[in-house]
């Protein structure tokens, strides 16, 4: 490193020691473990002031969990992790970049395209935290509103024309209010929705059919239907209700339970300690449904039907006008087929959490920067390619600064007895190098190699889900966790296990042609045949691709490519990581050719009325990757702000010369770092490359790990 910062004592390359076997270990001033947003911005921020720095990443690629490419061979890449730039304004790390590159080279692509989904967030408006579904709605939900639809002949017909409205009036006022705060931003953002067309968003139901037999209700057909807008408003009243006890969790607590109630006191003499409690925690308590016995998710399901729907005054008020009872049983099923649709948009979606495992308390604190939300045309993937590209043009071995297939087996701190200067702390940290694609050109097998590195400090950029793995491996049997010697400080370890970690995987399937409606980019699906609650949802949202970005003509279509991508969510996008793609294709289809959402008015002779088979199909799996271990990190039960802190302001790893990156590590302690983002993960790279400067400058450390 250079001659400023301090003086390297020892340039030896190799331990001494007569055994054959021995590694060797090759030096450098800083390891950054990962190639992640994180870890590039510390090495571009370390390699700008002349350290000598080394990034170790276990896959053939950098970019970690942003990735973008065209694995359906569709004609367009596509972002298969991080996508959405939130809070796109001036000082979103990420935008600055994007800036930077335009001031540099005046590059078309890296232009910023106007979100169509909103993000919700506690600090924005209301309205913006709604999903498109109840964005149909012109007023709060009300007695008043809610008769004449009731009432009417059109209580069930489609809300697709109101979605356009309703959507194109929201965006517009969005993009304004966002352009007045950011000027520096206007011609871009209004440029970009000039250019697009009204989005529309669709959502269907899908209820299983009833027939009487002799008395008896037996399931048959599936039937498709568009949402009331009389079962939106009760389906909104309620989860605003359920909202209540996020806002003030304590109020909540103190109302009046369920008036079935024998005594005054909490639920079985219970207390509740809000700061260890889910949201699903505050229901079960506050109506009486925490007992001694373990609850599973459905009896959630059934309090949300029974303590949550049948006590809504709009919903007793929609029974008692509704005149048979199939008209009741239909619309109590779409009033719950939205909710639960609704609280997983929000949740499990949109925040990642669960709500049996988001924290009631802090679970809607991680910061968000104004600006709104918007979409990278080229992927976010390949920006961070580009960030990356200076750093892999230094090829040659001596000055190779990323070593790609170089997966993370230990980190180890030397004691003051093993190092041979004992004036500062060092960190070994061993590495299994798998062998490149042209290894082995036979296909015989090629040993996997040990590759040592010894440096004064380690950034540690990995994500939160692989630190989980370390901490506590999910399999005792399992040999590829990372270990820490000596272990993290336990308080740590605790951080570690309390914060959770989202799972977000993506179906994506490439169709010969567009047989869904012109104009539609997103579609969801509520569902009541499904075993769909609120903590369990199959198949619900999809989008369509080919809607925006940069298109060329495909390898697989031949053509425009076509391509929906559906989002999988929590314990239901784990059960669908362990299935095989053919399985996958088999149900995501069922559920498509179910929801009757094909164009017959554009399908031409050649093209059948119903849903065609895919061309290609591609699904994530990041749960099962031990690179990553699920997506981003949500305040899980237990967790707070300060469990992020812990990971910068930890003195026992400090004075072992760990410093620790990435969403992951984000409080909010300066603008932009942001929990859970891709641009907060970028800047507590920049973060952790000051820390680990000032550490070098200083003359002594503190030797730990005796």
């Amino acid at each position: 490193m250079c001659d400023e910062l301090y003086e390297d004592e020892d340039n030896t390359n190799v331990h001494d020691g007569d055994d054959d076997d021995e590694v060797a270990v090759e030096p450098c001033d800083v390891l950054v473990l990962g190639a992640g947003a994180a870890g590039i911005a510390a090495a571009r921020a370390l390699t700008k002031l002349g350290v000598k720095t080394v990034v170790v990443e276990g896959r053939s690629r950098v970019g970690g969990r942003a990735h973008t490419s065209d694995e359906l061979g569709a004609g367009m890449g596509l972002d298969h992790g991080a996508k959405w730039v939130h809070g796109a304004c001036s000082e979103n790390r990420i935008v600055q970049l994007l800036q930077e590159e335009e001031a540099a080279e005046t590059a078309a692509e890296t232009r910023l395209q106007l979100n169509p989904l909103p993000r919700p967030s506690k600090e924005v408006e209301p309205e913006t935290r709604m999903t498109p579904i109840f964005q149909l709605l012109s007023t709060e939900p009300s007695l008043a509103s809610l008769s004449p639809l009731l009432s009417s002949t059109d209580a069930f017909s489609t809300a697709t024309t109101a979605s356009t409205a309703s959507r194109s009036t929201s965006d517009s006022d969005a993009s304004d209010s966002d352009n007045d705060q950011h000027p520096e931003m206007v011609e871009e953002t209004r440029d970009d929705v000039a250019e697009m067309d009204p989005s529309v968003t669709m959502t269907r139901i899908l209820l299983p059919a009833m027939n009487k037999n002799n008395g008896q209700e037996e399931k048959c057909a599936i039937k498709a239907m568009e949402p009331s807008p009389a079962a939106i408003q009760v389906a909104k009243d309620v989860f605003d209700h359920l909202m209540e006890f996020l806002e003030d969790p304590e109020a909540a607590i103190r109302q009046p339970h369920h008036q079935n109630r024998d005594d005054g006191d909490d639920a079985n003499g219970l207390a509740l300690d809000l700061e260890n409690a889910s949201l699903q925690d505050i229901l079960l308590f506050k109506y009486r449904q925490q007992t001694q016995e373990q609850l599973n998710d459905s009896t959630f399901a059934q309090l949300c039907q029974d303590q949550l729907i049948k006590t809504n005054p709009l919903m007793q008020q929609a029974l008692q006008i509704l005149p048979t009872e199939e008209e009741q049983t239909d619309f109590s099923r779409q009033v719950m087929a939205l909710l639960n649709l609704e609280i997983n948009l929000f949740f499990d979606n949109w925040e990642g959490a669960p709500v049996n495992e988001v924290s009631l308390v802090h679970g809607l604190e991680g910061t968000i920067l104004p600006g709104g939300n918007r979409v990278l045309p080229g992927g976010y993937g390949s920006l961070i390619k580009r960030l990356a590209q200076p750093l892999l043009q230094q090829q040659q071995q001596s000055n190779q600064i990323i070593r790609l297939n170089h997966r993370v087996v230990s980190v180890k701190t030397l004691s003051t007895i093993e190092m041979r200067s004992p004036s500062t702390t060092k960190i070994q940290v061993e590495c299994q190098v798998s062998p490149q694609q042209d290894d082995n050109k036979k296909g015989l097998p090629v040993p996997v190699r040990t590759k040592v590195f010894e440096a004064s400090a380690c950034i540690i950029a990995l994500p939160l889900g692989v630190l989980k793995a370390a901490v506590q491996p999910m399999d005792e049997e399992e040999k590829e966790h990372l270990r820490f010697e000596p272990p993290l400080p336990d308080s740590l370890c605790h951080s570690i296990q309390k914060l959770g970690v989202a799972v977000m995987d993506k179906v994506e399937l490439a169709f010969p042609y567009q047989w869904w409606p012109e104009n539609m980019e997103r579609f969801t699906i509520a569902c009541s045949h499904l075993n769909q609650n609120p903590t369990y949802h199959p198949w619900t949202s999809f989008i369509v691709e080919s809607a925006g970005g940069d298109k060329q003509q495909g390898a697989i279509t031949g053509g425009t490519p076509n391509v929906l991508v559906c989002y999988l969510h929590g314990d239901f996008a784990k059960e669908i990581e362990a299935k095989t793609n053919a399985q996958i294709q088999e149900e995501c289809m069922l559920v498509l050719q179910s929801s009757d959402l094909v164009d017959r008015t554009t399908a031409s002779l050649s093209k059948s009325d119903h849903v065609p088979d895919p061309l290609a199909i591609h699904v994530t799996r990041w749960f099962q990757d031990p690179l990553s271990r699920g997506c981003w990190t949500f305040y899980g039960k237990g967790s707070s702000p300060k469990d992020a802190s812990n990971f910068r302001q930890n003195i026992e790893c400090r004075s072992r010369g760990l410093f620790f990156a990435g969403e992951h590590t984000c409080d909010g302690s300066v603008p932009g770092d942001d929990l859970g983002c891709l641009h907060g993960a970028y800047l507590s790279g920049e973060l952790a490359a000051n820390s680990v400067v000032e550490r070098l400058k200083a003359p002594t450390a503190v030797a730990v790990g005796q």
